[in-house]
């Protein structure tokens, strides 16, 4: 580089790269950015793009620091502030931010095989695609064999993607109807979509949307896989446990708006007993989703002789968004004796 080259004063140029340092810093944040785990989508993308920028800016700083003041306080700091001091330090600059902001635009593109999320008891896992199913089809009214006190296991593997309103072992009971679901699988080839329109605005809303029983989107988890509806057995289990996974970007407002505006309901009913609630589960809102998340519940069953569940979607005030959707998969439910 030519040390006698005479500097400008380059004002103007200065002041265009600070307003696009500020617009590209703002934007990533007013499409839902936040602080964390980066996230596929166009937040991450922009977070990308600026930490190239800056990138590129201490790479050009080097060979063109006489053209702006912006460029020489680069150089400066690089020669005051580095360690070790020197102009040469703006390539070390240059690689950091450059490449720090490759792999962001990458996870942003989602061109990584694999999504970091934690489950509900905060745990890291990984969801990787095309993994072999994690739980096996198995249902203990039909089996001659015993499973290790399994009653019923499924990663919804017998399905099949032509017939998508056969969802066995749960039966559809409202109108809308839950679906196979081939897409974000946690393992193997399926999993349920609970909502595979997405969310659909009605001329009801808040407590009205869900007037009447059979207008309300539940569906009832069967023993066996058939049409034919049987309970659970529970006669010789002193405790059940119901497991499964879920993953949602089904609220329609982000958790600082409303942190709950759609829920998977769990009821269950003991001995043809009264319903009762036991667990809401809600949703995320799709720019803050976590991936797949695991989910267990316990029920005493001492002394009775049958247990039935009702999985039951709600939405408080219902915004049209078809893509946005509440996932199940690899669901297990276990006996135990004290």
């Amino acid at each position: 580089m030519n040390n006698n080259v005479k500097n400008e004063k380059g004002i103007g140029l200065g002041i265009i790269i600070i307003l696009v340092l500020i617009i590209l810093m703002i934007l990533p944040f007013s499409l839902g950015f936040e602080l964390g785990p980066v996230k596929k989508g166009p937040a991450a993308i922009l977070v990308g793009i600026y930490l190239q920028f800056w990138g590129i800016l201490f790479l050009l700083s080097y060979f063109f620091a006489h053209k702006t003041f912006f460029l020489r306080g680069l150089i400066w700091i690089c020669e005051n502030f580095s360690s070790p001091k020197g102009r040469k330090m703006a390539f070390f600059y240059f690689a950091l931010a450059f490449g720090l902001g490759t792999a962001g635009l990458i996870q942003g593109l989602g061109l990584f095989s694999e999504n970091i999320g934690t489950t509900s008891y905060g745990m890291k896992h990984i969801e990787l695609e095309n993994i072999p199913p994690q739980v096996s089809d198995y249902s203990a009214n039909e089996s001659f064999q015993t499973l290790n006190n399994i009653m019923l296991s499924t990663s919804f593997e017998n399905l099949e993607i032509s017939n998508p309103g056969k969802i066995v072992p749960f039966l559809n009971m409202g109108n809308e109807k839950w679906q196979v679901n081939d897409e974000h699988v946690r393992s193997g080839r399926y999993c349920l979509n609970i909502i595979p329109d997405g969310n659909i605005a009605s001329k009801f809303s808040s407590i009205f949307h869900s007037f009447s029983e059979k207008d309300r989107n539940y569906a009832i988890l069967n023993s066996q896989f058939s049409d034919t509806y049987k309970p659970f057995d529970i006669s010789k289990f002193d405790l059940v446990e119901l497991e499964f996974w879920r993953y949602s970007t089904s609220n329609p407002d982000r958790r600082d708006e409303f942190n709950c505006g759609s829920t998977l309901d769990i009821y269950y009913r003991i001995d043809n007993g009264e319903w009762k609630h036991k667990m809401s589960f809600c949703g995320q809102h799709k720019s803050e989703t976590t991936g797949w998340r695991q989910s267990n519940l316990q029920f005493i069953t001492k002394g009775h002789r049958a247990i039935e569940f009702k999985f039951v979607y709600h939405i408080v005030v219902p915004k049209n968004d078809p893509e946005v959707f509440y996932l199940i998969d690899d669901l297990r439910l276990v006996g135990n004796i004290e």
